[in-house]
């Protein structure tokens, strides 16, 4: 299997599940009804929606051309652009593996098309996000997928090698696009397809430090914690981290290593909420690391 530093996610039926037609139908609408307006959002002949996605008219100018064109099923549709919160279910067992990869060491990003209001409705409270390390979305830079300046701008903003990147998107066109840019990318045909696919990857166990001579295990007091830390920092695999305050890094930095070698490194006293951890834990010292 090829060997991928960052992994990269579409949001809409990717990790999150759309349930629109069922919106619709619980403003009381058939199930025949509820196609037809669906088709009349999204598939409108003006690209309204795709309008809305590239974020060059105002919300309520899109609602606006929306109900001048379909007067009929104005109600409906300017209920549905207010209430997008109700479009969508969280698919949860999803958001576990792309947490187990965060912690296993790869960096995860967002790639998708959303307008701003809907996007901030449908990730709010989504736990993905305290997991990624970055996002390009279609409202930010007026672009949207597939055109290929969008998987550049991701590539460019976060200094992304496209050979070491994986993309996963719902969408046919927008996963051939990825593959012309030279990202390689997989099409996501349903929640259970996705979830296999995620479980393939596994731990990067890398050592960045050379080979490990010796092991031996303790807790690690301040002054040897605050060491390693700039070890850590010296071998570069923290320098996006540079943001983060003091427990959130400390606390990254002991999943990191827990992930890397399948052990543990806590300072003492360093994070309280770890202080009443039991001795029998096994740690790791300073002087396992060489500079071979």
């Amino acid at each position: 299997m090829k060997k991928y530093d960052n992994i990269i996610f579409d949001v809409g039926d990717v990790l999150l599940e759309y349930r629109w037609k069922q919106m619709l139908m619980d403003c009381g609408l058939s199930e025949e009804e509820a196609i037809r307006v669906g088709h009349e959002l999204f598939d409108d002949n003006d690209d309204l929606w795709h309008i809305f996605d590239l974020a060059i008219m105002s919300d309520e100018e899109i609602l606006n051309a929306y109900c001048k064109k379909y007067p009929n099923d104005s109600e409906i549709i300017t209920f549905f652009m207010h209430h997008g919160e109700f479009m969508h279910v969280a698919r949860y067992d999803i958001w576990k593996e792309v947490h187990r990869l965060k912690t296993a060491g790869y960096h995860i990003y967002l790639l998708s098309n959303y307008p701003k209001s809907l996007f901030k409705k449908h990730t709010e409270y989504a736990d993905f996000m305290n997991d990624i390390d970055g996002l390009m979305v279609s409202y930010m830079i007026n672009i949207t997928k597939p055109d290929k300046r969008i998987y550049q701008a991701l590539c460019d903003k976060y200094s992304l090698d496209k050979s070491k990147c994986l993309f996963f998107d719902d969408r046919k066109e927008n996963v051939l696009a990825a593959r012309k840019f030279g990202m390689d990318s997989t099409l996501v045909t349903d929640r259970n397809f996705l979830l296999n696919e995620l479980k393939n990857y596994k731990i990067k166990r890398h050592f960045p430090f050379g080979r490990c001579r010796r092991l031996s295990i303790k807790w690690l007091n301040r002054a040897e914690f605050l060491k390693f830390r700039k070890t850590i920092r010296k071998a570069g695999i923290c320098s996006c981290r540079k943001y983060f305050n003091k427990l959130q890094f400390e606390k990254w930095l002991e999943h990191r290593v827990q992930a890397i070698f399948g052990i543990f490194v806590f300072c003492s006293g360093a994070v309280p909420s770890y202080s009443s951890r039991s001795q029998n834990t096994k740690f790791i010292s300073l002087s396992t690391f060489s500079s071979v």
